[in-house]
């Protein structure tokens, strides 16, 4: 396990497993979201996208967490290893507007310097739930794919916390 990337439904869980992978292991975090979104919540433009994420992956050892279908030939052919958070909808949904809300409410930084807004908040919850059958039923598809990856696909938040628990630090 040295390429990682972590997918699931947006605000599943993917970063903050991603953070502790690349420090339980000592390798270069990969977080996406920056990748994509410029200030004023504007998207980055394809091509620039393309060149970070080339960047990015061109390194002998990193930790990715996303799930960007444009970028998935791309990311999944240089991945050793591929961690599915495939929690249940209730999960995520919760997850997405919780964080959403704390966002919007401490108005911390999220990524770019964007900041959260009702309209941002709402429209990340819509996206999480709307892309989740997209991703539960085209994933086990795309992973037949990509036969160079180690899937694991984890299906509650206690499962991850066993996993990581058996990983050495």
């Amino acid at each position: 396990m040295r390429r990682i990337l972590v997918t699931g439904a947006s605000g599943c869980g993917k970063s903050t497993l991603a953070k502790e992978l690349a420090r339980r292991l000592q390798i270069t975090l990969v977080e996406t979201d920056p990748l994509y979104w410029e200030k004023n919540w504007k998207p980055t433009d394809t091509q620039v996208v393309i060149e970070r994420v080339t960047v990015a992956i061109a390194k002998d050892e990193w930790v990715l967490d996303g799930n960007f279908t444009s970028e998935r030939a791309r990311v999944w052919a240089k991945a050793d290893t591929l961690i599915w958070l495939d929690y249940p909808r209730w999960l995520v949904l919760q997850r997405v507007a919780s964080r959403n809300l704390v966002w919007l409410i401490t108005q911390e930084e999220v990524w770019s310097g964007n900041r959260m807004t009702w309209s941002r908040a709402w429209s990340g919850v819509r996206h999480s739930m709307k892309s989740f059958d997209e991703k539960s039923v085209n994933y086990p598809r795309y992973f037949a794919e990509f036969p160079n990856l180690n899937v694991m696909r984890l299906r509650s938040p206690q499962e991850t916390t066993r996993w990581l628990a058996s990983l050495k630090e």
